[in-house]
């Protein structure tokens, strides 16, 4: 991918209608595709590279991308058929093509991720998020997932938590916390399953999003904000600072969090799993200059949210 994909990407992807301020369902914004499903069967690969030990991933037939009207780097749910699976559905990335016939290959860990045997009958769904649900509370109730956008005016900043919810808690709250003090956007998906499993199911890495299985992110792909900043959780220790802005904007948030939080905070390794600073990394592209910053936290660092929150909304406040 070239160094000018970002601004294609977002003007290539106009507006699907997100509501104002609402959270955004696949039925209520984009219009393009309804909750129906089509019948297929789940299976493994069989030593397929771009699928081995790639839980999120998928290859679908190319008869069901016809059938769900969805392309290759999309996102869609595979749902056993029953009571089969460990749970109702799950999301999958489609990463290519399959030459058997109405089927989903996955692999191990992906059969992992809705607990089901290899070969299970299933159905596939042409949307990420849900189509019934348009709040949080409804969301959690459903165990769902939803997108929330909350779009302003100015365009120098969007707040995100692409695995907000339960999948990695309480990340969308800060996002809301950010876009409040500073009058940005917010864009945020929220993802639950009670009892524990939110991350195994609703988990889409950050440069695999794809706005037309998000309809609130396409409403905003093309607006080039400024800048971008993305809450998220690991398992590491403290607070690892990364993405594509550059190493003077993300030290001082480093620093910011570090001084307010009294959590260790550190720039994380460019080569490591949590530099964040690939062009399609959500909080990149949607910057006009790849100037995003993702902030990686430990689960003690979530505990206080809302300090490392306020640490990163004065940051910027010096800068939107």
């Amino acid at each position: 991918m070239d160094a000018n994909t970002p601004v294609s990407r977002r003007r290539a992807l106009k507006s699907l209608g997100a509501a104002f301020g609402t959270v955004v369902t696949a039925s209520n914004a984009s219009g393009e595709k309804d909750d129906g499903a089509t019948e297929l069967a789940i299976a493994a690969h069989t030593g397929d590279g771009d699928l081995y030990g790639e839980a999120e991933r998928c290859k679908l037939s190319r008869s069901l991308l016809g059938a769900l009207d969805v392309q290759v780097g999309e996102q869609v749910r595979l749902r056993p058929r029953g009571n089969s699976g460990d749970y109702e559905c799950g999301l999958f990335t489609v990463v290519g093509t399959c030459d058997r016939r109405e089927t989903a290959l996955v692999d191990d860990a992906g059969l992992d991720r809705l607990g089901v045997r290899d070969g299970t009958g299933g159905v596939g769904y042409p949307f990420a998020v849900s189509p019934t649900c348009d709040t949080r509370e409804a969301a959690a109730d459903a165990d769902e997932y939803v997108e929330i956008l909350r779009e302003r005016s100015r365009a120098d900043l969007v707040a995100c938590a692409p695995h907000g919810g339960w999948i990695e808690h309480p990340t969308d709250e800060q996002a809301a916390r950010v876009a409040d003090a500073l009058g940005a956007t917010e864009w945020s998906c929220a993802g639950y399953n009670d009892g524990g499993g939110a991350y195994d199911r609703w988990h889409v890495t950050s440069t695999a999003l794809h706005p037309r299985s998000f309809p609130g992110l396409a409403a905003i792909a093309d607006r080039g904000f400024a800048h971008a900043v993305s809450f998220h959780g690991f398992s590491g220790d403290g607070v690892a600072v990364g993405g594509g802005a550059p190493d003077s904007l993300k030290a001082d948030v480093r620093d910011a969090v570090a001084t307010e939080t009294g959590h260790d905070a550190s720039l994380a390794d460019e080569n490591g799993a949590y530099g964040g600073d690939s062009v399609e990394n959500v909080v990149n592209w949607l910057t006009e200059d790849g100037n995003g910053v993702q902030i990686e936290q430990s689960a003690a660092a979530r505990d206080d949210w809302a300090a490392v929150a306020d640490a990163v909304a004065g940051v910027f406040a010096d800068r939107v």
